[in-house]
């Protein structure tokens, strides 16, 4: 997150201050500097570099004024450092002058020529390349190398100086070059696959004529979507990257600077809605801005047991889960629910957001967590939907590394394990979406935000990062695989509705064929058997999986009677054939299928049916509404379950699983 209100309030990005005798370089550096927009993401004004670079010779009360005017509308000062430049009086002027306006910290040293001032020797003094002044302000300056650079043959910004260049950009923006570098390849790989699209256009020239022709029609019809609000294409200035969740120094100072991010987001978008149920709507029943922050849940007794990080899914907010965190913190638990970036705000915000920056939030409530614990206390994680694909991701990883604290635990709600494709018609959707009209085609769904915990707009690249990242598991499941790590897993705990039109279900059955037995348990609940007829009713596509191939604990929650509504959990022990029911290691009932209910939903198992939003006794649950559906917002979401009738159930097993660490 950048410096937002220097960049804002001031006119340049930079002064750059040189040596006339190293003009060729400088005016390389202006160039390359002022073409350079970039890569979306990165949460940076998305326009290219304003640079200042004198090019007078100015001297005496009209050279002062004019470089003081210029120098005090320069947020960094970029210092090309040389023997020619440690001899300049005016280098070392502007040196001292920036530092009195701005402070040291926003200079940005390169090394063209010469010897760092404390590596020289003695007779190398003329070699030196540090101005006096640098050296005043910053006992041991640390440049970025352009040694060597021929101004005939090099470039800037490529080639065997193209990590100076990252370095560059990421102190112009106060971002680590690592961010910079991750965004800057993902804008390569963009470009070539275009590259790559230009070389077949000619031999696949039917072929392509029928996606544009797809993109055309989905463009067509994303045009009949609601109309774009502020809340859809504000440009947001900041958001949590890696960087910031690198330098928090603990939960509260996050906390402070999560809540007040928020709040700016909230104040500068605004929308003609000024009445009437809208989450941006500050006086209105469906504002809840405070809820979605972040939260932390102390025990109430000294004794603690433990600590838990909780991680939300796509488009949703810490608010999912609440209940879950409470059941942990009445246990004498340490409690984090996480937000994660762009989330909360506005939908927007996920227009540009990259997954990398989702799993370095998962990162550093770990430590945040851990933080808060001595050694052999019960550390736990948690996700629901693609937060279980982040905490997954966290856990995999840590079999590689022994640096990273592997939970004791891992427990997933509606997780994330496949998603269908994307196409890979990411250039497609920013080519097209920008055509006059078309602008509502980077979204997947545009709906009214009625929702104070939920975006009911979604956009795609929100979809393609979910995709990207459960493609990225997959290849590290596959290799702890091959290496035998897999094994080593913790207990793994799944509940997981049959019927999920969200994720790819048989990728998680997969999943657990591919771990063996496992100390955790997959739980598995099953649709309302008794709404069964006429059959037309469930489709049972969605509802049919090769379960007997799973080697772990698990557990089926039905009533395999159709005519009964009695609920039973039947549960196979690990290893165990799993024929019939009559096989099962230990039945429970665990409750009664509610009037008016055929299945739980992909976001209904966290949440718990007292729920004053989703649950049974909330306004969303008694609609029952008959008429012309066209006429309604998002029918299907009114009719999607948002809570889960066996939370109890769930509840059960996880004090269970906590009560053998």
């Amino acid at each position: 997150m950048s410096d937002s209100k220097k960049t804002k309030t001031l006119r340049y990005d930079a002064f750059i201050s040189y040596s006339r005798k190293d003009v060729d370089f400088a005016e390389k550096l202006e160039k390359a500097l002022e073409n350079y927009k970039p890569p979306k993401g990165l949460y940076v004004p998305h326009r290219n570099l304003d640079v200042f670079r004198d090019v007078t010779d100015m001297t005496g009360v009209e050279y002062f004024h004019a470089i003081e005017e210029h120098l005090s509308n320069s947020a960094k000062l970029i210092l090309i450092c040389s023997p020619n430049a440690r001899h300049s009086k005016s280098v070392n002027d502007e040196i001292r002058r920036f530092v009195k306006l701005h402070g040291a910290e926003n200079i940005i040293p390169i090394l063209l020529a010469g010897i760092p001032n404390n590596e020289t020797y003695p007779g190398q003094s003329a070699q030196k390349a540090f101005p006096e002044a640098l050296c005043e302000v910053m006992k041991m300056p640390l440049a970025t190398s352009y040694r060597n650079f021929n101004p005939k043959k090099d470039k800037i910004d490529k080639g065997k100086f193209e990590v100076a260049w990252h370095n560059v950009l990421a102190n112009l923006y106060n971002l680590g070059r690592d961010v910079v570098e991750q965004r800057e390849k993902k804008r390569q790989q963009r470009l070539r696959k275009r590259r790559t699209a230009l070389l077949i256009i000619v031999p696949n020239l039917a072929l392509i004529l029928i996606f544009i022709s797809i993109g055309i029609y989905e463009g067509v019809k994303s045009g009949r979507m609601l109309n774009v609000e502020a809340y859809h294409n504000a440009e947001l200035a900041e958001e949590f990257t890696q960087r910031e969740y690198q330098a928090f120094s603990d939960f509260s100072d996050y906390l402070r600077q999560e809540e007040a991010l928020i709040r700016r987001c909230y104040q500068n978008v605004k929308t003609h809605l000024e009445a009437g149920y809208n989450r941006h709507n500050p006086s209105g029943p469906a504002s809840a801005m405070e809820e979605n922050f972040s939260f932390e849940l102390l025990p109430a007794s000294e004794d603690l047991k433990g600590g838990i990080l909780l991680v939300h899914g796509l488009s949703g907010s810490p608010y999912h889960m609440r209940a879950l965190g409470k059941i942990f913190q009445d246990k004498g638990y340490y409690v984090i629910g996480l937000r994660q970036p762009g989330h909360s705000t506005v939908p927007a915000a996920l227009l540009n957001v990259q997954w990398e920056d989702w799993y370095a939030a998962v990162e550093f409530g770990v430590r945040m967590v851990k933080a808060k614990l001595i050694e052999n206390q019960a550390f736990y994680l948690g996700g629901f939907s693609t937060g279980g694909t982040l905490t997954l991701r966290y856990t995999l990883k840590a079999l590689q590394s022994e640096d990273m604290r592997q939970p004791d635990k891992l427990l997933l709600f509606s997780p994330v394990f496949g998603l269908y494709d994307p196409l890979e018609l990411a250039d497609l959707v920013n080519i097209i979406s920008w055509i006059p009209s078309f602008d509502k085609y980077k979204w997947e769904t545009i709906e009214p935000e009625i929702d104070p915990y939920n975006y009911k707009s979604v956009p795609k690249n929100a979809g393609d990062q979910a995709y990207e990242l459960t493609k990225a598991n997959k290849e590290l499941v596959q290799a702890l695989k091959d290496n035998g790590k897999i094994r080593d897993l913790p207990p793994v705990y799944t509940f997981q509705s049959v019927a999920d039109v969200t994720v790819i279900i048989n990728d998680l059955v997969n999943f657990y064929r591919d771990i063996g037995p496992n100390e955790g348990e997959l739980i598995f609940f099953d649709v309302n058997q008794a709404v069964g007829a006429p059959p037309y009713i469930i489709d049972t596509r969605h509802t049919n999986y090769p379960l007997a191939e799973i080697k772990s604990k698990f557990t089926f929650v039905t009533n395999s009677v159709k005519s009964d509504s009695v609920v039973t959990a039947y549960t196979w022990d690990v290893n165990s054939i799993r024929y019939d029911f009559d096989s099962a290691a230990s039945k429970k009932v665990v409750g009664t299928w509610p009037d008016q209910l055929y299945a739980l939903a992909h976001i209904s198992i966290p949440i718990p049916p007292e729920d004053p939003y989703y649950g049974i006794h909330s306004m969303i649950s008694n609609l029952n509404l008959r008429g012309e559906p066209r006429i309604l917002f998002n029918v299907e979401d009114l009719t999607r379950l948002k809570y889960n009738p066996f939370f109890s159930y769930v509840e059960n097993v996880l004090l269970v699983a906590i009560s053998n660490p």
